[in-house]
């Protein structure tokens, strides 16, 4: 239902290449960790995950282990490479409510007025992001509408 979607938005919604990623090197400056993230499933990592994938790293990793956060976006040119588990929040203030792009059109909520809560991984009009690794993105936690 609708939140397998949320979990799998980005893979549906994106337009997306293989061709010209940048793979970063991986190291220690570019996880979650580093930017204060911890992976206890209770502690709210909203700001630490954004800040991950909003610095100059192009690769964003999330290391072994359950990281709890609300939702995050993607920029181009971006790899998300997963070894532990990506749990989506259960605060419902922490997933704002967004218009929906046209391509959406076939999760519209009528009741939401073409209104719906952001998904738990975005990327608006990016290009050549990937999503690898061994890990879990887990959106079942996530807050459900109405």
């Amino acid at each position: 239902g609708m939140w397998r979607w949320l979990a799998l938005h980005l893979v549906l919604l994106l337009p997306t290449s293989s061709s010209g990623i940048r793979h970063g090197d991986g190291d220690s400056g570019c996880t979650v960790a580093h930017f204060g993230a911890v992976p206890d499933n209770a502690t709210d990592n909203t700001a630490a995950f954004r800040a991950a994938f909003a610095s100059s790293c192009d690769e964003g990793v999330v290391p072994p282990g359950t990281w709890m956060t609300g939702p995050f976006n993607l920029s181009s040119h971006t790899v998300l490479r997963v070894f532990g588990t990506i749990s989506g929040s259960r605060d419902p203030t922490l997933y704002p409510v967004v218009v929906q792009q046209p391509l959406d059109e076939a999760y519209r909520a009528p009741y939401m007025h073409n209104r719906q809560r952001q998904a738990l991984i975005s990327a608006y009009s990016a290009v050549n992001i990937t999503v690898v690794g061994s890990g879990t993105v887990d959106g079942s936690s996530a807050v459900r509408d109405g």
